[in-house]
C-alpha cells in the first residue's frame, strides 16, 4: 500500500522517462521507495533559466520535494543524488539501464509500490554503471524482477501434475506460468515454449541464488545463454501483452 502524501511530500526516486508538455514543462515519472510509480510536472524546466537544470533528466537518482494537487502533482525543488556517469557515456551500459527502466515503468502502476522494486533498480543500476553486470546477470536480475512483480513461474514440478520434473527436456507454459512435464504436455491448452535440460538447470540456479557475485563467477556456452534470454525476454513479453522497445537497442549496440 502506498504512503499518504501529505499536502507537501517529499520522496526519493529514480527518473523513468519525461515528455515535453505545453510549451516550457514537462511530465516527469518517476519510481519512488515510499510512493512507487508517480507522474509529476515540472514547471519551466524548459527554459534556460529553469531553477532544475539537468537534475530531472531519465535515470538519475533524486531526491524531490512536490506539492499535491487535484490534478498531477507539482515538483517544487529537486536534488541529484546520482548521475549515472559511466552509464551516460558508454553507450553499451546505456542500453542495458534504457531496456531496465522501461520494465520497470511497464511492470508497474502508478501509486503502488511493489516491495523490493526501489532496492533491486538501485542495484542494478550501481552494478550496469560500474560495468558488472554482464549478460547472465542481467538474466539473473530480470528473473528477480519478475518474481517481485508477482509473476514468479513454477519450475520445479509439473504444473499439471504436480509430480517433481525428471530430468529431461521441459515445455513451459506461459499462460500456466510454470512447466509441464512430457506425460502432461498434451493437457496444456496453449502453445507449449521447450526448454532444454541445461538450460533449465541454470535458470533454477538463477531463481534460487541469493548472491550476484555467484552469478559473475559462471561461464555459459553463448548457445544456453541464449536460450535463457530468449526465455525470459518471450515470458516477459507474454507478461507486459506487447513487445519491449529498449531490447532492439541493446542488440543494435552490441553489434557494434
Amino acid at each position: 500500500m502506498s504512503k499518504i502524501r501529505t499536502r507537501i511530500y517529499k520522496t526519493d526516486g529514480i527518473i523513468l522517462k519525461q515528455i515535453p508538455f505545453l510549451e516550457k514543462d514537462r511530465i516527469i515519472t518517476i519510481y519512488s521507495q515510499e510512493y512507487g510509480k508517480l507522474r509529476l510536472i515540472a514547471k519551466g524546466i524548459r527554459s534556460p533559466k529553469s531553477k532544475f537544470g539537468g537534475s530531472l533528466e531519465t535515470l538519475n537518482s533524486v531526491s524531490l520535494s512536490i506539492i499535491k494537487r487535484n490534478s498531477i502533482d507539482l515538483i517544487t525543488e529537486s536534488y541529484t543524488n546520482v548521475t549515472y556517469l559511466n552509464i551516460r557515456n558508454n553507450l553499451k551500459l546505456l542500453s542495458k539501464s534504457m531496456y531496465w527502466i522501461e520494465l520497470i515503468d511497464s511492470l508497474t502502476v502508478e501509486n503502488e509500490p511493489v516491495k523490493n522494486m526501489f532496492p533491486l533498480t538501485e542495484f542494478t543500476l550501481n552494478l550496469i554503471n560500474e560495468n558488472n553486470c554482464n549478460d547472465l546477470c542481467l538474466r539473473y536480475l530480470e528473473l528477480k524482477l519478475i518474481i517481485i512483480s508477482g509473476y514468479s513461474p513454477e519450475f520445479f514440478e509439473c504444473t499439471y501434475c504436480r509430480n517433481k520434473l525428471e530430468p529431461t527436456d521441459h515445455f513451459f507454459s506461459f499462460n500456466d506460468g510454470g512447466i509441464f512435464c512430457g506425460k502432461c504436455k498434451i493437457n496444456s491448452n496453449t502453445t507449449l515454449l521447450k526448454i532444454s535440460l541445461n538450460c533449465m538447470k541454470i535458470i533454477r540456479l538463477l531463481y534460487r541464488e541469493k548472491d550476484i557475485n555467484n552469478i559473475q563467477k559462471i561461464n555459459l556456452e553463448k548457445n544456453i545463454l541464449l536460450e535463457i534470454e530468449n526465455f525470459l525476454l518471450s515470458y516477459l513479453k507474454y507478461i507486459l501483452e506487447k513487445d519491449i522497445k529498449s531490447y532492439k537497442f541493446i542488440k543494435t549496440i552490441s553489434e557494434i
